[in-house]
């Protein structure tokens, strides 16, 4: 066991010891950089997309243009029709002038081709 002396003398080192700023560089950069998602909103009324999954009746998961590039996967569409929504899903993929978002449980959007 050891003597009190021998604890002092050992927290005295440790005290001594000078520490170097951790930083964590095990994650991937896009998970270090916050991101901020944004939210594209359009009315239902003028808004066309093509059903790519539905249920029952409901469009899930649709596709419609978007040439817009301020907006990225992992942004929101949000459909609105007044202040109903009618879709709110992510946006999952961008690309040829094409997103595709799915909206899974509340969706309100008819399963049609516009």
């Amino acid at each position: 066991m050891r003597g009190d002396w021998q604890i002092i003398a050992e927290l005295t080192r440790l005290a001594e010891i000078k520490l170097e700023p951790f930083e964590r560089n095990d994650m991937p950069e896009e998970q270090r950089v916050a991101n901020n998602s944004q939210t594209y909103l359009v009315d239902a009324d003028e808004f066309e997309f093509e059903t790519i999954e539905q249920n029952n009746g409901q469009a899930t998961v649709i596709r419609f243009a978007m040439d817009n590039p301020h907006y990225h996967a992992g942004d929101m569409l949000l459909v609105l029709a007044g202040t109903d929504i009618r879709f709110h899903g992510m946006i999952g993929s961008l690309g040829d002038g094409w997103a595709i978002a799915s909206d899974k449980r509340g969706s309100l959007l008819p399963a049609t081709v516009q």
